[in-house]
């Protein structure tokens, strides 16, 4: 949840006052390099069992990684929802 949650705030962060959508979800090709490479991080670490006994970690089911991203993307939309109500 925390490596998803940056990303996720990563890109809402981009600007305090424009959303999202209307300055581009993947116009930013260095968070988009990031992002890709924490995620795959992410899944190698928890599903490689040397690396992930490195860091204490075990394998999750799938349908856990999405609930834990979807989860994520609730205080988000809260963020994003303030830029239009300011705007």
């Amino acid at each position: 949840a925390w490596i998803f949650g940056h990303i996720f705030l990563a890109v809402v962060s981009r600007s305090k006052t424009e959303p999202i959508f209307s300055k581009g979800i993947f116009t930013n090709k260095v968070i988009n390099v990031w992002a890709v490479g924490a995620v795959s991080f992410l899944f190698l670490a928890v599903f490689s069992p040397f690396v992930g006994a490195r860091f204490n970690l075990v394998p999750i089911r799938l349908h856990q990684i999405l609930a834990i991203a979807a989860s994520t993307v609730i205080p988000i939309g809260v963020l994003e929802l303030k830029k239009y109500v300011k705007n």
